[in-house]
């Protein structure tokens, strides 16, 4: 003031009136707001101002000055008082529906009930400080979800002490979450008591979380913090990164601590065989320096083929494992196949815009994400046909393209559930021995007893093949699976240069004497569901792992077989299965045909379809053996097929 007159009609307006502009009094003096407490800055009578209508509710007694800091009364503050301001907390909580909702200071007392602070679909866990006024923590769970009270600080007495409660939630199909309410009071001493708890039961759990008011502020390195800190690091729990949460005229604290446990992804470390760093070198070394121990089974018997062939596998083997390194990798998930660079951008730009809304909850920001949003799940859609389309346009048939549907999961096939089996595995084991159980074939001469050859004699045996043609099966073999030898086709496929002269020995012994080796007339089955919820053992169907050689072998059968068909015309011309060149279509097309050239002579076309249960298992093999003679397959050729059906595993 410039004057002692002016300060004194200032001070006598002040005392008729409360809020009032220096103008009023002296049209000298400047049209700003008069305070009348002379001892604080102006800046603090402002900031109390913005507190009253921050929180109108709170009564002007209850706000005061003191020692350069704005004050609000505890029994009325918006925190530490529950029922002070719980129809704020519920109007909130009604719009913002979170499962778990921790509150310390609750300031509840045995007179007040459940019923009057409890939320509408929330179940209240709580416990109250009994000796005396304040404190008490509590924690507000979902209906929908499980809780259960495990520990607390109950029966403290008038001592000053963590105020805490411990306990599990869990939903319908998740793990159990451990979660604990803590509030520290200022004068409260270490909390040796809730540590020791919280440690004890949180072994079990492989989710944890800490919410609550220590009144340790984070933001400095004093006792209390450093404590606090080395608390959550012992537990192996992570804090997370807040603002602080309390602020005066001249600091600002971080008291409110939320800290979890949460187990880190494992990362999926996958060990395999690197086959283009294979030790070629080595491996025909090693084969060479051992040939002599496959030269010792040269005869022609069952048993001589048997012990070479295990010698053959073990060689197998042992090439694999010392020749062909372990690589070590981590395993990741490809990304979708149509995603290009301009979704990349704009999917970046969506979730920038996300971070700008979770850091200042403007309405601006919040709309621009929903239009990134959109325009990456518009470009998603429209990236995505346009692949898919693509694909359709390149697949040379519809196998290949549906083939490619299942690997993307875009298909019902690949997307649906099967339900759990209603029988064992032994249950499927004694089934598939019934079908095969028993089953003892004659021998051949029984067989051909009395028939004669119609075209005179012998037409057709097997002729020896060579490496190339060999080689040339073992290329055909795309399979990983493994028999009970435990190769593959690829391992096969991988090592034909080295091994070719080595199965094919093997393979002209056999088909030379008659005689197939017991170990390729085993498989592993694996059972595939015929129907979507299968009843019986009926309902699976029984797919053969066979051992790699073993369809090498049958290759070169085949082939030999299927050109003296061809030669000599065998094959009726209308058969259309397991033919090169033939298919569905062809059986399609010519039916079809058949019918329009019916109604061009305007004949009446009358058609059966038979569809035979089991078709391969109902073959009659005494009347299968009996045409291959009467073709004139040789004595070899059939005990070869007897040798293979008789006694599979």
């Amino acid at each position: 003031m410039k004057s002692k007159d002016a300060c004194r009609k200032v001070i006598d307006a002040k005392k008729g009136q409360r809020d009032f502009n220096a103008k009023q009094v002296d049209q000298s003096l400047p049209d700003v707001k008069v305070y009348g407490n002379l001892r604080q800055p102006a800046q603090l009578h402002q900031l109390k101002d913005r507190v009253i209508k921050a929180f109108p509710r709170v009564d002007r007694k209850h706000i005061w000055i003191s020692d350069g800091a704005v004050f609000l009364r505890k029994s009325q503050a918006d925190r530490p008082s529950l029922m002070a301001h719980f129809c704020e907390f519920k109007e909130f909580f009604r719009v913002n529906p979170y499962h778990v909702i921790g509150v310390v200071e609750t300031w509840l007392c045995d007179a007040i009930p459940d019923h009057q602070v409890v939320l509408p679909v929330y179940v209240l866990l709580r416990v109250d400080r009994h000796s005396k006024r304040g404190g008490g923590v509590a924690v507000f769970v979902r209906k929908e979800l499980n809780a259960r009270l495990l520990s607390s600080s109950i029966g403290a007495g008038d001592a000053i002490l963590p105020e805490y409660l411990i306990a599990e939630v869990w939903g319908p199909s998740q793990h159990k979450i451990l979660i604990a309410i803590v509030y520290r009071p200022p004068k409260a001493g270490y909390m040796c008591t809730f540590e020791d708890d919280y440690i004890a039961r949180m072994v079990n759990y492989k989710f944890a979380c800490v919410l609550g008011d220590f009144n340790a502020d984070l933001l400095v390195n004093n006792d209390k913090a450093v404590r606090l800190r080395d608390f959550f690091v012992r537990t192996g729990m992570s804090i997370v990164p807040l603002q602080p949460t309390n602020h005066t005229v001249d600091a600002n604290t971080w008291n409110d601590v939320c800290a979890y446990k949460h187990p880190k992804p494992v990362r999926r470390l996958v060990k395999c065989l690197s086959w283009k760093e294979a030790d070629f070198a080595a491996a025909a070394e090693m084969v060479n320096s051992r040939l002599h121990e496959l030269d010792e089974y040269v005869g022609g018997t069952l048993r001589s083929l048997d012990s070479r062939l295990i010698k053959l596998n073990n060689l197998f083997k042992n090439v694999v494992d010392q020749c062909v390194p372990v690589r070590e990798f981590v395993a990741k998930r490809s990304p979708a196949p149509w995603i290009t660079q301009e979704l990349r951008d704009i999917r970046r730009d969506r979730d920038r815009c996300y971070r700008r809304f979770k850091r200042s909850r403007h309405r601006q920001a919040w709309e621009d994400y929903v239009t990134s949003r959109r325009q990456a799940q518009s470009l998603w859609k429209k990236c995505q046909a346009s692949y898919l389309q693509s694909m359709f346009n390149r697949a040379g048939h519809t196998k290949q393209f549906w083939v490619e549907m299942d690997r993307l999961g875009l298909t019902a096939t690949s997307a649906k559930l099967r339900d759990a089996l209603r029988f064992s595995v032994e249950d499927l084991n004694d089934y598939y021995a019934t079908i095969t159980g028993g089953r003892k074939l004659p021998s051949l001469d029984e067989v051909i007893a009395g028939l004669a050859r119609p075209g005179g004699g012998v037409l057709f045996s097997f002729a020896r093949v060579d490496a190339r043609e060999v080689a040339k099966c073992i290329s055909l073999g795309t399979s990983r699976a493994e028999g009970v030898d435990g190769i593959s086709a690829h391992v096969l496929k991988t090592f034909k240069v080295l091994f070719g002269p080595l199965i094919t020995d093997l393979i002209n012994s056999s088909l030379h004497r008659g005689c197939y080796p017991t170990l390729w007339r085993s498989s592993l089955i694996t059972p595939i569901p015929k129907a979507r919820s299968p009843q019986t053992v009926a309902d699976m169907r029984p797919i053969s792992i066979l051992c790699a050689m073993s369809k090498v072998c049958e290759r070169v059968v085949l082939d030999q077989i299927i050109r003296f068909l061809n030669d000599h015309d065998v094959l009726d011309r209308c058969q259309t299965g397991f033919r090169p060149g033939m298919g569905t279509q062809t059986a399609v097309i010519k039916f079809v045909d058949d019918v329009r050239c019916g109604i061009d002579e305007q004949l009446v076309t009358l058609a059966v379809f038979i569809d035979l249960t089991k078709a391969f298992d109902s073959v009659d093999h005494l009347l299968l053996l009996r045409k291959l003679h009467a073709f004139g397959f040789a004595y070899e050729v059939g005990c070869t097929f007897i040798y293979r059906e008789e006694g599979m595993q």
